[in-house]
């Protein structure tokens, strides 16, 4: 899981950072409201995905390792680390810290290219003759 959501987020930075480069280049600012766009578009498959691995994960805890314990007569349980992982004393920072990064990658981020778009110098404004200067 950790290693999808690292993934998902390298994959946000680097379009984030292609968008930046490219508006700074060719200073057309309006690219800038790319980045809600593939932030959304990012963060759905990223959330998707999330869930399949939940899914998967919930059927070999509820199902398949119950199943097995019985079929091979094991005592506990059958696939540990469904278990463990969930114990593990730096759980609860790793997943703040993990919300605190996924909050600015998909929510902040955005957010901010959004208000730096009618904020930007570089929007001219047409004259009463729909010239722009």
């Amino acid at each position: 899981m950790r290693r999808l959501a690292g993934l998902s987020r390298r994959v946000a930075c680097a379009a984030y950072t292609a968008v930046l480069a490219i508006t700074v280049q060719s200073r057309q600012t309006q690219l800038l409201l790319a980045v809600p766009v593939i932030c959304l578009v990012l963060d759905w498959t990223y959330l998707v995905n999330d869930e399949k691995i939940s899914a998967v994960g919930c059927y070999i805890r509820d199902r398949l390792g119950p199943r097995l314990a019985e079929l091979s007569g094991a005592h506990g349980a059958v696939f540990g680390w469904e278990i463990y992982h969930r114990d593990d004393a730096s759980r609860t920072t790793r997943k703040r810290l993990q919300t605190a990064v996924d909050l600015f990658t998909y929510l902040a981020l955005p957010m901010i290219c959004v208000t730096a778009f009618p904020a930007s110098h570089s929007i001219r404004r047409p004259d009463r003759h729909g010239r722009v200067d």
